[in-house]
């Protein structure tokens, strides 16, 4: 509170003018520190709403970064899991004592075993990622070429059933010739 003058100071002379003028002054004064003291008030409230949200928002975002690490952790365990399974499978196929190649159902060459590349003479590097029949083509027993649609792999593919035969030659890189006994079997996964 400004203090105000009072006593015997009224009139009109100049002094009386001049208290009055005080006085009205120090009223002025004090509305607009109490409005002044309000807006403080106000806009002191809105920032610790607005520093609430933002410690709200700090939360939920420090709640999401544990998330996501979470969700980097599993993902990193499944690929060492997945990484050590495929390490497995990579070493049944190289350890089986046949060629064996993988494709998909194009026809296009997935994986091979160095047994399959020592057979067609291509490496896995040369070989994955091609059509199988641009790559080989097979014999009968009486040289004659077996046209792709009656390929052992294509009837497997298409009927869905394992063919074998044992007496076939495969002409692989740079028309070698080899004598080979085929058995062509779908993989199917759950869908069919």
């Amino acid at each position: 509170a400004l203090p105000l003058v009072h006593g015997p100071l009224g009139g009109d002379d100049e002094i009386g003018e001049l208290a009055a003028s005080f006085n009205e002054m120090a009223q002025k004064l004090l509305e607009s520190h109490t409005m002044l003291a309000q807006r403080v008030e106000e806009k002191t409230a809105q920032l610790a709403q607005k520093v609430k949200q933002l410690e709200e928002y700090a939360h939920m975002l420090e709640d999401t970064k544990k998330a996501m690490i979470n969700v980097l952790e599993d993902l990193e365990a499944s690929k060492k899991k997945i990484e050590v399974e495929k390490a497995k499978d990579e070493a049944v196929l190289a350890s089986i004592g046949d060629g064996m190649v993988v494709m998909d159902i194009e026809g296009t060459i997935v994986r091979m075993n160095p047994q399959a590349e020592r057979i067609i003479g291509w490496t896995p590097e040369q070989a994955v990622g091609k059509r199988w029949y641009n790559l080989v083509r097979v014999e009968d027993e009486d040289g004659s070429v077996i046209p792709v649609d009656e390929r052992s792999a294509e009837r497997a593919m298409r009927e869905g059933k394992i063919f074998v035969e044992r007496r076939h030659r495969y002409i692989g890189k740079e028309g070698k010739k080899v004598a080979v006994a085929i058995t062509a079997s779908p993989i199917t996964n759950i869908s069919g």
